[in-house]
């Protein structure tokens, strides 16, 4: 039990990735009742583009990091526009596989443009170590953290203290209501997509940072675990959605720790399925009517 002060700082990171990805799962769903599961494809995307951009283009990495941001965002808006408001009226299930069709195409159209296999990700942060007592953080670790939080917590507050972000948080907890009141429900979902896009992109760069590799198929089982987080922590429910993030991070690294590495998934998504049984509207959610 000496080193679990080091597997909850290795899954609060893991976590933090995860809280990144599902964030934008989270408000798409509050407001639009769409499962949006090619989110892990923009995540793929993020790590891919911006792998592309400093190792072949051999751009500098903030102008990378930005282009790869805007490229993102600008795939979430075109998703919004061509797979998703066409179907806006269609039953879940029509939306659900529309998603998944986005997923596939786009995971084999990375493919073809930069093959299977796994790519080694620039490091453009030269690795430091600290030993904290027992506990040794990286830089990238606190990078991870820091990074996360932070954003995590700029999004709280524009969500609270800015006309777009109540705008959106009306059209979560009730989007007929927020219809109702004059609130512009395409454009909510426009940034919506452009900004939960752009964080499932930095969440892809970091995640080449930390792991040092990315490849076509890391949005798979990363975008399935965002979509665990945000039903454990209730559909529609951004706190809930980051409680649940931060809570399958640490699940992984104690159960890969003192368990079985090869376990991990078999935990995320037991918990999946305990929460479902137990809690079907999740850790902090709540019922809520379709609109």
């Amino acid at each position: 039990m000496g080193a679990l002060p080091q597997h909850l700082v290795n899954g609060l990171t893991v976590g933090s990735l995860y809280a990144l990805l599902a964030i934008g799962l989270s408000l798409t769903y509050g407001v639009l009742r769409i499962i949006h599961i090619a989110h892990g494809a923009v995540y793929m995307l993020g790590g891919m583009i911006s792998y592309t951009l400093m190792v072949r283009f051999r751009l500098p990495p903030l102008p990378a990091i930005a282009l790869t941001l805007a490229a993102c965002a600008g795939v979430g808006v075109v998703f919004e526009r061509w797979a998703y408001r066409p179907l806006r009226t269609a039953p879940i299930i029509v939306t659900l596989i529309s998603s998944l069709g986005l997923l596939l195409m786009v995971e084999n159209l990375a493919r073809i443009a930069w093959g299977p296999l796994t790519q080694p990700y620039p490091q453009f942060v030269s690795l430091r170590v600290y030993a904290l007592g027992s506990v040794i953080v990286t830089n990238l670790q606190l990078l991870v953290l820091a990074l996360g939080l932070a954003l995590m917590v700029a999004l709280q507050w524009c969500l609270r203290h800015t006309q777009v972000g109540l705008a959106t948080l009306a059209a979560v907890q009730n989007p007929r209501g927020a219809r109702l009141c004059g609130i512009d429900i395409d454009a909510i979902a426009l940034v919506i997509f452009a900004v939960g896009s752009g964080l499932a992109g930095l969440a892809g760069i970091l995640e080449g940072l930390y792991l040092t590799s990315v490849d076509p198929s890391m949005g798979q089982i990363f975008g399935l675990k965002a979509f665990v987080a945000v039903v454990v922590g209730g559909l529609g429910s951004i706190a809930g959605t980051m409680l649940a993030a931060y809570l399958i991070g640490l699940l992984e690294a104690l159960t890969a720790a003192y368990v079985s590495a090869g376990l991990r998934d078999v935990i995320t998504f037991a918990l999946l399925v305990l929460v479902l049984m137990v809690r079907p509207s999740g850790l902090l959610g709540r019922r809520v009517d379709r609109a």
